[in-house]
């Protein structure tokens, strides 16, 4: 599994609903690519998003970093937000634990 970090330090006034409309254009050709896993955002108290994509491959995130919406999108970007970045983490080692497990593990009962 690939994991890439990205994030937009804080979208610029005024550019909220262009920003919404080009990550709704973009979701679904995202979400089509081979390989795709998963994306999820998530969003600081000062507005700055930092976003999970997963792929099952470095291939596979490499075609995404190539595809054509996205190419323009990332033209887009620094009309819209002050800052974006990502990186790339490689994942060697993958462990999945029963949900039983996780969930015992994160209990937040002081006992």
């Amino acid at each position: 599994m690939v994991i890439c970090i990205f994030g937009n330090t804080i979208v610029k006034a005024g550019k909220e609903d262009e920003e919404a409309q080009l990550v709704d254009k973009l979701k679904p050709v995202l979400r089509s690519m081979p390989g795709f896993i998963s994306w999820k955002n998530y969003t600081a108290e000062d507005g700055e998003v930092i976003g999970l994509i997963r792929f099952d491959s470095r291939e596979s995130l490499d075609a995404w970093a190539h595809e054509g919406h996205h190419l323009q999108i990332q033209k887009m970007a620094p009309e819209i937000s002050m800052l974006a970045h990502h990186s790339v983490l490689f994942i060697y080692r993958f462990t999945q634990y029963p949900e039983e497990a996780v969930a015992e593990t994160h209990s937040l009962d002081p006992e």
